[in-house]
């Protein structure tokens, strides 16, 4: 929303403004943060593989049955990614918003998903399991994105977005919150 306020001033704001917040937090985490982990004799050789983004794979495919959900997971958060990826532009070209209602529309869409991950997701996996928690996220993901397609207005985008929040549950892995 921030970033939508920023941009009807001016289109480069919200990058500035995104690049000024990361250096507070970069100053606060260098002066206010301390080390965690202490000095141990195989720190350094344990240090460099903790940096190689591979060692975790690695680690699980060790476990085969593992493999499909990491695989089922993998799917599933390129899937979720789309939506967020052509939001603006769609938002732009289908509906002629201006930045300040996309901001607006993705605080909606951060708020909504928040709350369903909050106070749906670990209930819905508790009373239904874990697999049908799962497929009703797919489902009304899939109801949101066919839905979406056909609105040609744009409150039916921000009527959806209750819909495509629980499309979320698919992407907050139910089995974690069970």
């Amino acid at each position: 929303m921030i970033g939508g306020l920023l941009g009807e001033w001016w289109v480069r704001a919200p990058f500035l403004a995104a690049a000024a917040m990361n250096a507070v937090h970069l100053v606060l985490t260098l002066l206010v943060l301390r080390e965690s982990h202490t000095a141990r004799g195989d720190a350094e050789a344990t240090g460099r593989m903790s940096f190689n983004p591979l060692t975790n794979l690695r680690w699980a495919a060790g476990f085969k049955s593992l493999l499909p959900l990491i695989g089922a997971s993998g799917l599933l958060v390129v899937i979720g990614e789309i939506g967020g990826t052509v939001w603006v532009l769609y938002g732009e070209d289908k509906f002629a918003w201006d930045s300040l209602t996309i901001g607006i529309s993705l605080a909606c869409f951060g708020a909504f998903h928040a709350l369903a991950q909050a106070f749906i997701v670990g209930p819905l996996a508790e009373r239904w399991g874990e697999r049908r928690a799962l497929m009703v996220g797919i489902a009304a993901d899939s109801c949101a994105y066919v839905l979406i397609a056909l609105a040609n207005q744009g409150w039916m985008a921000f009527a959806l977005m209750p819909l495509f929040c629980l499309g979320g549950i698919g992407a907050a892995f139910p089995a974690w919150y069970g």
